[in-house]
């Protein structure tokens, strides 16, 4: 996709950046809010319509924040940047939620200057390209054989079905029955996440002493496999999850199943047990699904010796 690499922020002009949607300048300081460290969010105005109107930018985002004089031209390779999340966009202003707190003379000296909002990145995106290349050179030959389909995936045609699933039953079968991998595939809308997710997560769960590792790549559609969940918690009252990630990056109507959010008042044998006994857990990933099927799945995050997922679903 043009205009969407990282290399985007040196290599392309001020007009491709206003044409991609991949710039808010001419911003000026409208307001700040402090921490015991320092300026912790900070609320521009819009002073440019055209500015205003950039479409590529979404609340939760992990953006660059700079400065420039008014008679400049912005070039993030010329002032210091500031990391920040976007906590909120309205029609005339916009609210950055800063990731790491910063001196108020920063913002104070040069309340006169423009600012600039760019798009930024997490090193470890790009770490967890490698890691998955290092996963995929380092595995067994029938590992790397079956995903350079060198070899036919494996199945297990003794495994039954526990639950009933309607006209979805052949596909929860051969889901079930599948070893190595199983892949739905489908044009948005039909049902791959409402009827093929649903029902396989329901069908695992039914087997003793099993958890669920859910991965999207997009925190959207993090949010729309977050809606299917609490469908099932109001069917079953003893069903939870855990979600891992931003406040920010979440809808609000599932802030409550962040575990930020679970262990706030827990102690740590409370987490622990938490983590322990909750057998769903559902997270971005930073890597296409193509590459997180090469990773070694004992490296994401909650997948330690204590608690181990038996199945994962993407």
């Amino acid at each position: 996709k043009e205009d969407s690499g990282f290399a985007n922020i040196w290599h392309a002009t001020l007009e491709d950046k206003k044409a991609a949607g991949n710039i808010f300048d001419s911003l000026s300081i409208d307001s700040m809010e402090s921490n015991q460290i320092g300026v912790c969010s900070v609320t521009f105005k819009f002073n440019d319509t055209e500015s205003a109107d950039a479409t590529n930018f979404r609340v939760g985002d992990i953006v660059i924040l700079y400065r420039y004089e008014k008679e400049q031209v912005p070039d993030a390779c010329q002032q210091m940047i500031i990391r920040a999340n976007i906590e909120d966009i309205g029609e005339q202003q916009i609210r950055l939620r800063l990731r790491y707190a910063q001196n108020p003379r920063i913002f104070d000296d040069h309340q006169d200057d423009w600012w600039a909002i760019e798009h930024d990145m997490f090193e470890s995106s790009s770490n967890a390209l490698y890691s998955g290349m290092h996963s995929f050179l380092s595995a067994t030959k029938s590992r790397r054989d079956l995903i350079l389909l060198q070899r036919d995936p494996k199945i297990d045609t003794s495994c039954v079905l526990k639950g009933n699933y309607g006209n979805f039953n052949t596909l929860t079968l051969r889901a079930k029955q599948a070893r190595d991998l199983f892949l739905i595939i489908g044009p948005p809308g039909t049902g791959k996440t409402s009827y093929g997710l649903v029902n396989l997560l329901k069908e695992e769960l039914l087997e003793e002493g099993s958890s669920v590792l859910l991965l999207s790549y997009t925190n959207r559609a993090v949010d729309e496999i977050c809606s299917k969940l609490v469908e099932i918690r109001e069917e079953n009252a003893d069903f939870d999850f855990i979600r891992i990630g931003s406040e920010l990056s979440c809808a609000k109507e599932y802030g409550d199943y962040l575990l930020s959010n679970k262990v706030k008042e827990k102690t740590g044998n409370a987490v622990k047990r938490l983590i322990d006994t909750t057998r769903v857990v559902q997270q971005r990933h930073l890597t296409p699904v193509c590459l997180s099927f090469l990773s070694n799945i004992s490296r994401w995050p909650l997948s330690t010796n204590r608690h181990r997922f038996s199945n994962h679903i993407s």
